[in-house]
């Protein structure tokens, strides 16, 4: 089992040293520090606040909910629309897919399923 986990930690730094980690760092870095993307992520947060608030109201205001509720989809477009957004998407994407086909080869090993078979050759295109 020793062995099992020394080569994990080695496939965890194998990880960080590929393009697709490093692009993804820079990628979170430029998100977590950008002052205008996260003004519009801490509006988007208020406003889904004032959402929950409104539907958890007793006396719960339908209109008044309606307006919050177009309030919060604008801001939501807002912080989908920033430039960063597209690039930190993109790259934690990109991160992903890495991760998703390493687990898939693994778990080939383990269960002997090839990556994205379901065990149902019902809805199978055929392996190989």
């Amino acid at each position: 089992m020793k062995d099992l986990k020394k080569l994990a930690e080695e496939l965890g730094l194998a990880i960080e040293e590929s393009e697709e980690f490093k692009a993804y760092q820079r990628a979170k870095d430029i998100y977590d520090t950008d002052e205008s993307l996260q003004e519009l992520i801490k509006e988007f947060n208020l406003k889904k606040m004032a959402v929950m608030q409104q539907m958890q109201n007793k006396t719960k205001d339908d209109a008044k909910l309606s307006e919050l509720q177009d309030e919060m989809r604008a801001a939501y477009s807002a912080v989908m629309a920033h430039p960063i957004m597209d690039e930190y998407n993109d790259a934690k994407d990109k991160l992903e897919n890495v991760v998703n086909e390493i687990y898939g080869i693994i778990n080939y090993h383990v269960t002997g399923q090839e990556p994205g078979c379901s065990g149902s050759c019902s809805t199978c295109g055929g392996c190989h």
